[in-house]
């Protein structure tokens, strides 16, 4: 996905306030609720052009009233200056801004089929040691793996997946 330098700016300027705020936390809660939220029709409806910028804004001060004031604004200001349909890339690096001040990073593991929590939890722990940095797995299913899994953090991947091995098997049979 192609970045945009606006979402960037919005997304740095609103957690750069909720830093000197110390609503870090709060902010981020509520941009999980907006992540919830955007799943319903509100994005069609902030983003049509027959809905009035009052009405846009009204609704968005009655769906997130839970939410704090900085937040707030900061929705009224995206909406006021036509940006609603970056909302999800803001969304999108708000999360990645907040992950890497954390020390967060996120990868992604992928299986043939369900694993148990023991095996993600072991996966977890090698690539944070790897990493240096706490992970965040993304669990993704891909039946053309035969068995195994592949995980990746970054530019580092961890391939412990069954056709790895039988290649590295046939290499290893055809060099003797």
């Amino acid at each position: 996905m192609s970045r945009d330098p606006i979402s960037r700016k919005y997304s740095r300027a609103l957690l750069e306030a909720a830093r000197e705020s110390d609503s870090l936390q709060a902010v981020m809660a509520d941009v999980a609720l907006l992540e919830e939220v955007w799943q319903t029709e509100l994005p069609a409806f902030l983003l049509s052009p027959k809905v009035q910028l009052a009405q846009r804004l009204a609704v968005v001060e009655e769906v997130f009233a839970s939410s704090g004031p900085l937040f707030r604004s900061f929705l009224s200001l995206v909406i006021r200056k036509g940006r609603a349909a970056l909302l999800p890339q803001m969304m999108q690096e708000m999360r990645e801004f907040a992950d890497a001040e954390a020390g967060r990073v996120t990868g992604t593991l992928v299986t043939a089929t369900e694993v148990g929590d023991s095996l993600k939890d072991e996966i977890h722990t090698t690539l944070s040691r790897m990493v240096g940095r706490q992970v965040q797995l993304e669990h993704k299913l891909d039946p053309r793996l035969l068995g195994g899994f592949v995980a990746r953090v970054e530019d580092r991947q961890l391939d412990a997946s069954l056709r790895t091995r039988l290649e590295q098997m046939r290499h290893a049979l055809l060099e003797n």
